[in-house]
């Protein structure tokens, strides 16, 4: 029954961890993008 309840547990850990490090990743490449678009504009409105 513990062994169960163990693999049950440790099963909930690892898939918080992955949606942690899924909403890590999506917000990293958000941000990216926002750097990169700023950037860009920034560089026009300079150049132009």
């Amino acid at each position: 029954m513990n062994l169960i309840k163990g693999l049950i547990e440790d099963k909930l850990e690892n898939n918080l961890i992955i949606s942690a490090d899924t909403i890590q990743t999506k917000v990293m490449k958000h941000l990216q993008v926002m750097l990169f678009l700023f950037r860009t504009i920034r560089t026009e409105r300079g150049n132009g």
